[in-house]
């Protein structure tokens, strides 16, 4: 909604040299500025170039209202560039741009796309004009009004007039800037302060009683009234209320300013429209703008990542582009399609039309309590809200904002919990469990000024930035890996030093994980891999690293620790006139050991891996998004998988045993080219029904990031694998995080939820050896003895048996009695024994030993 502080009046460009650049504020009368800041943004590379603090106070012109000027001198011409306003909190209250859109890479707005005025000043605007925003539209160039509020014309008197007739059929009204009085019922009320029942929007919504509706479904009978802070009159839902104001489009919601209020007595509640979900089109919401709706189908919860900040969550219907197998949460489409313009383009639409946004009727950012979680209680430790957990017969007003329509409740929303929390992860059997875990930037070293750096060349540490956020984060971390119980663990984003002391803090953030954690499950039962380097990836500041429980596994003698990075490219005979792993936006370097199974002497080797992100684009050829669903950067992850791929086809760790297991956050879904890849090679998923599989949550939209994939002498050892889902479905408001005076008491570091972003990856594995035989034993009855996919010794001993050898190179002995033995596939030895026996050697080269003194007649086929 409205902020009560905004940018009003800017001036930027004009003929000659450029003069009297300005910015003006507009807001309450009284109102300090003191802390606020305007942040400006360099539109190429969307960089702050310049941040200006602002002070005084805003003067009464009128209405309780008044303008400040700031003279700010080489304000950029554009194409585009933009404006942040900052509070004294650090929170973006506006973030505007001139001539086109840019999206901010660093400064407050980081990550935020701003919102084009949509009007211009050129190098022919004369002096003294400006840009100005006059009844909630940017207008201009015309003269500037520097210092003063900005005025418009109402063409007269007011005129009476339908809701209908104000809001039109289009996206806008036509009558922006008229002054008109309305009568209608008010249907929502979130007045500031103490005179809002159902939230503080600094304003109320009112809808045209029953009667005089116009009958049009391209219509809304709604409108929000902002009366801004104090109102002068305090409404209820249920009041019947004359209005008079001037018709304002503001961030594209309809609503009537600077407005004059009377109650009419009480009325009869208008009929809550009933809208459908997945809709026609997304945009079919505009006729009920305003408007108090219920939707009647069950909404599931798809997104929360601005729960904590906004109290907003995304809600999504089920629908026909749902991925195979999923409820009805919105998913990726690269998870279960490949990448395809055409396709992606229809995609979005089709999720746009399942899509809404429930917020929860405040302007203020942070809010405390959050008021959604579940069964209509405020969002707690233990009353989370999860994704998939679902809503039915929503009711709520419809609103517009942020480029979004969102319901603003009129009561309680009762979430069911239709996702429970998992406790620990699904059993996934064998002898050994491989993890694959994301740990989320764990730091040791303090993100705060004055610290020293991490990694190579001290670059800025990427993870926590107080004492207390490093105890929670490690807290949690340690609870869930005791959960785990890992056998082998990956770790991926682990702040990169594992020597050296580079950065002089004492700590290693890989060995102050495996201290906490032995501390937790007993002195020695974990040690990690040592990479033999300081730094595992030679330019950033994470990278991955591993740890092993010492009483399970060791690492295999004779073998050593590899990583992979550009070094080794060329003897891989691979030139990809880029830098793949070394520099800036690549991928980070891989990291490769042979473990041998304590109990067994049975090995694998486990190369941990972190792909190039979809976030800030690689400079090199074909990086940028093809708009095809595979984001940034699909090219270098390729270019990655093409690398891991032929460095393991070299054993690089030196076992000589053929087992491989890929593991890590590759971040691409499972049918973007970097997994394909390595499927192609012969590589598997080791997840069952990897289209509906998920680690992630990104827009709204689920998919997986984070993968193991075993090679074909590996995947018959695979007895289960299972994505433990305590993370991607519960909200960061639960995580170690203490931005933003978050409530403390969110936090719980004795449960594992929301210990990171990714959902762990746990695989179970029964290792056996090639050239290991299984020995079956028949008795001197009548048998039926089944081999196995390996190498078997089948003896049927005494009796009449049947003797299966099942795949593998198989020896099979009938002994005494009239057998039938099946050699199966493979190079089998079959030895029929006394008695009259049928023997089928089945597929591969067979040989047969017959006595023709102490057998009897048999048959032999093959």
């Amino acid at each position: 909604m409205e902020p009560d502080i905004f940018i009003s009046e800017i001036h930027y460009d004009n003929q000659g040299t450029d003069v009297g650049e300005f910015i003006e504020i507009t807001g309450p009368a009284g109102i300090s500025l003191d802390g606020y800041s305007l942040v400006l943004y360099n539109g190429n590379g969307g960089t702050v170039y310049d941040t200006v603090a602002l002070s005084g106070t805003v003067p009464d012109e009128a209405n309780d209202q008044g303008a400040v000027t700031f003279n700010i001198a080489g304000i950029q011409n554009g194409a585009p560039d933009g404006i942040a306003l900052v509070d004294p909190s650090g929170n973006v209250v506006e973030f505007l741009s001139y001539e086109g859109t840019l999206t901010a890479t660093d400064g407050p707005a980081s990550g935020q796309t701003s919102t084009d005025i949509g009007v211009a000043e050129t190098s022919s605007t004369p002096i003294g004009q400006s840009l100005q925003l006059i009844n909630g539209s940017w207008t201009g160039p015309d003269t500037a009004t520097k210092g003063s509020l900005n005025t418009g014309g109402n063409g007269g008197g007011a005129e009476e007039k339908l809701i209908s007739e104000i809001q039109g059929s289009g996206a806008e009204s036509p009558l922006v800037g008229s002054e008109v009085t309305i009568e209608a019922v008010v249907v929502g009320d979130f007045q500031d302060g103490a005179s809002g029942a159902d939230g503080d929007l600094n304003g109320f919504f009112v809808q045209e009683e029953d009667a005089d509706a116009d009958g049009s479904a391209a219509t809304s009978e709604g409108l929000f009234i902002f009366d801004g802070s104090s109102p002068a009159v305090d409404v209820a839902v249920g009041d019947l209320v004359q209005v008079t104001g001037t018709v304002t489009e503001f961030n594209g919601l309809t609503e009537l300013t600077n407005v004059t209020v009377s109650q009419q007595g009480t009325a009869v509640l208008p009929t809550a429209a009933t809208v459908s979900f997945p809709l026609s089109d997304a945009a079919d919401l505009e006729a009920f703008e305003g408007m108090q709706i219920t939707i009647p189908d069950t909404l599931f919860v798809t997104e929360y990542f601005n729960l904590d900040r906004f109290g907003e969550v995304v809600l999504s219907s089920d629908g026909p582009s749902n991925a195979p197998g999923t409820d009805g949460r919105l998913d990726q489409y690269t998870q279960f399609n490949a990448p395809d313009q055409a396709g992606f383009t229809a995609y979005q639409d089709a999720i746009a039309a399942r899509r809404i946004v429930l917020d929860d009727g405040q302007t203020v950012q942070n809010p405390d309590p959050i008021l959604l979680g579940r069964g209509g209680e405020p969002l707690s430790t233990d009353n989370t809200l999860r994704g998939g957990d679902t809503v039915n017969n929503l009711t709520g007003v419809l609103s517009y904002s942020f480029g979004d329509y969102r319901i603003q409740p009129v009561a309680p929303v009762d979430f069911q919990p239709a996702n429970p929390r998992p406790a620990e992860p699904e059993p996934v059997g064998g002898d050994l469990k491989v993890v694959s875990f994301n740990v989320l930037n764990f730091f040791t070293t303090l993100d705060v000024a004055g610290n020293p750096g991490s990694g190579p060349n001290n670059l800025e540490p990427r993870g926590v930035d107080s004492q207390a956020e490093f105890e929670r984060q490690l807290q949690k971390l340690v609870t869930a890996l005791e959960i785990i119980d890992g056998d082998i663990v990956g770790l991926i984003e682990l702040e990169n030093e594992f020597g050296g002391d580079q950065n002089g803090d004492g700590q290693f953030a890989i060995d102050t994980l495996v201290d906490a954690l032995n501390d937790r499950v007993g002195a020695g039962t974990y040690a990690y891999v040592e990479p033999g380097r300081t730094f595992v990836d030679v330019s950033d500041a994470i990278s991955v690293g591993a740890i092993y429980k010492t009483t399970s596994v060791q690492l295999a003698l004779g073998t050593t620790v590899e990583i992979l990075d550009d070094s080794d490219l060329p003897a891989l005979g691979l030139n990809f006139d880029n830098a793949v792993f070394d520099g800036p936006s690549t991928n980070r370097a891989a990291l490769a050991a042979t473990f041998e199974e304590v109990a067994t002497g049975e090995q694998l080797t486990v190369a941990v891996n972190h792909f190039k992100s979809k976030g800030s684009v690689n400079s090199a050829p074909g990086n940028e998004a093809q708009g095809d669903g595979a984001g940034n950067n699909n090219a270098i992850r390729l270019q990655a998988s093409q690398a891991l791929d032929a460095w393991l086809d070299t054993d690089p760790t030196g076992s000589n045993d053929p087992d491989y297991l890929i593991i890590g956050d590759l971040n691409a879904y499972a049918q973007e080219d970097p997994i394909t890849y390595l499927e192609n090679e012969g590589y598997t998923n080791v997840v069952d029904n990897p289209e509906s599989a998920y680690s992630f949550v990104f827009d709204g939209q689920f998919g997986t990031l984070d993968y193991g994939l075993a090679n074909t002498t590996l995947i018959s050892q695979v007895t289960g694998a299972t994505e433990w889902h305590v993370n991607a479905d519960e909200p960061d408001a639960l995580d170690y995080n203490l931005d933003f005076g978050r409530d403390p008491s969110l936090f719980d570091g004795s449960m594992p939820y929301r210990n990171s972003d990714h959902d762990p990856l746990i695989i179970g594995l029964d290792l056996s050896s090639p050239n290991q035989i299984n020995e079956i034993m028949g008795t001197n009855q009548r048998d039926l003895l089944e081999g196995t996919d390996g190498a078997d010794r089948i003896e049927g001993r005494r009796g009449w048996d049947v003797i299966n050898g099942g795949a593998g190179e198989d020896s099979l002995l009938g002994g005494r009695g009239a057998d039938v033995i099946n050699g199966g596939d493979g190079d089998d030895i079959i030895t029929g024994g006394r008695g009259i026996d049928i023997l089928d050697g089945g597929a591969g080269r067979d040989i047969f030993v017959y006595d023709a003194v102490n057998e009897g007649l048999d048959v032999i086929r093959n």
